[in-house]
């Protein structure tokens, strides 16, 4: 058995990694309500209440029903949903009960403001979730459909369209009175919730039995910092590439029980390919696990090819997140050029399938066969992107002219780490380069022109970029006024361009 303790509160992270899917969605956060509560039954501290201390290690679904639910034989028998039959029973308490146990629980308004950074319900989706009954209508409530209808939208404030969306007539009571009751499932739905706690990497599965396991997976949830089996906050600093780490490390965990750290990071990968990609990082995983690494073969959806589909072979090399989503860094056939071999990254929700391949497979280009042997390693990749702005690594490594407010420059750029991509010129230098630079002579002219009538005190500096990353562009956007492309000309055509094009979308 696990020497691991599985004693963690029901924070939205942790409960939306469970159900892999958004707890905003009907029927989602009861069943991650559920795996939540089994991992306690299975691998919770022995004064949890629901903690199964006789169970084996290794049982089948009958042994842990009848050793969580009360009244078996009764109530808990086939594949039936049962009825409110004891308050003891696991299967009488509602959402709201096990979500703001007050020893397991989460404080209700702790949670909701919780619910509500990550999903901005209104009141009225708010309710529903906790309490999904209320938006069932059901003939025995005492009062006519339309008298139950006009009661939540007064309540609320809905206008007809949304009392449509969240509401809904009960069709078979006998199957749907229990919403509110995460436990008060079929058989079949238990067994579901096992199989997805298999998949998961919480058991095994051995036949129609499931054994515990000796080592949690690894699960890093923000706004709880809940760390499960062997993840040391000390490994951060390998692939957070400043003193953020520190702060990972220092705060990771709540004091005198108050969290009192905050990591908002953008992620737009949708819910509903959560699954999706779990299985990608596992094969991943498993590939990267092996030596030598061997190549795969992928399908992918290219946003820059208009969402075709194409089939590529490459060598992955590592995963990088950036900005909003996770890449997975290759070597080998490009997204829009099979026949050259070339880094791209690709995002890994836009890869479709991804089949392992042997190196001695027919189809593996011939320059590639050479990787077997002589991968490039990772930390190449990384040090390829400190020398210049953008993401693209790969792309052309070229020169820019930057003038910057010089409080600008004071306030975002100094003494950060970006600093170091900048070379400080003075006002004469930037001139000098103007002067020499690969132009016709009237745009020479132009931009010496353009460079007299700035200040000197202004603050002129050379940065390598790479050419044509748009991230690298973004970036430029981002400072806004605050700088001035002045070389290559064609990059200051563009950036001028875009401006006027911006503009007049606000004439």
């Amino acid at each position: 058995m696990s020497d691991f303790v599985f004693d963690y509160p029901p924070s939205i992270e942790l409960l939306q990694w469970l159900a892999k899917l958004s707890l905003r969605q009907t029927d989602v956060l009861p069943m991650a309500i559920r795996l939540w509560v089994i991992l306690r039954s299975l691998y919770g501290n022995s004064d949890d209440p629901v903690y199964l201390e006789g169970l084996n290690n290794c049982f089948g679904y009958s042994e842990w029903r009848d050793l969580f639910f009360l009244d078996i034989d009764s109530h808990h028998q086939r594949d039936r949903v049962a009825l409110l039959h004891n308050p003891n029973c696991p299967c009488s308490k509602t959402i709201p009960d096990w979500l703001f146990d007050p020893e397991t629980g989460i404080p209700q308004r702790q949670w909701q403001e919780d619910f509500t950074q990550h999903y901005s319900p209104s009141a009225a989706e708010m309710d529903r979730a906790l309490n999904p009954i209320n938006w069932l209508y059901d003939p025995d409530r005492g009062c006519t459909e339309a008298q139950w209808r006009s009661s939540l939208q007064q309540r609320y404030q809905l206008s007809e369209g949304e009392l449509k969306t969240l509401t809904r007539v009960i069709r078979h009571p006998e199957r749907e009175r229990h919403r509110n009751r995460p436990f008060a499932v079929s058989r079949k739905t238990l067994k579901k919730d096992l199989k997805t706690l298999v998949s998961l990497g919480w058991l095994s599965a051995e036949g129609y039995r499931y054994c515990k396991v000796t080592e949690f997976p690894p699960v890093a949830i923000s706004s709880q910092m809940v760390v499960l089996a062997t993840f040391d906050f000390g490994v951060a600093g390998q692939f957070i590439q400043s003193d953020l780490a520190d702060f990972v490390d220092k705060f990771a965990s709540p004091i005198n029980g108050v969290r009192r750290f905050f990591l908002q990071v953008e992620y737009i990968i949708p819910g509903q390919l959560y699954s999706h990609i779990e299985q990608l990082q596992n094969q991943l995983k498993r590939l990267w696990s092996q030596t030598p690494v061997p190549p795969v073969r992928l399908v992918y959806r290219s946003a820059k090819l208009y969402q075709d589909e194409v089939e590529r072979v490459v060598y992955p090399v590592c995963i990088c997140y950036f900005q909003r989503a996770p890449y997975l860094f290759a070597y080998g056939q490009t997204p829009s050029d099979e026949s050259q071999l070339n880094w791209y990254d690709y995002r890994l929700d836009r890869i479709q399938n991804l089949q392992l391949l042997s190196w001695d497979a027919p189809d593996i280009p011939p320059p590639l066969r050479s990787w077997e042997k002589k991968p490039i390693p990772p930390e190449k990749i990384s040090e390829w992107m400190s020398e210049a702005l953008g993401f693209e690594f790969y792309k052309p490594k070229e020169s820019m002219l930057l003038r910057f407010d010089r409080y600008f420059y004071a306030n975002y750029i100094a003494g950060t780490e970006r600093d170091t991509l900048f070379e400080k010129l003075s006002h004469r230098q930037a001139l000098s380069t103007a002067r020499t630079a690969a132009l016709s002579s009237g745009n020479r002219q132009i931009l010496e022109a353009i460079l007299q009538s700035r200040s000197p005190q202004d603050i002129y500096c050379r940065v390598y970029y790479r050419a044509g990353d748009n991230n690298a562009i973004m970036r430029l956007r981002a400072w806004g006024q605050n700088v001035e492309v002045l070389l290559p000309w064609d990059l200051r055509q563009r950036m001028r361009s875009d401006l006027v094009e911006s503009s007049r979308l606000y004439q």
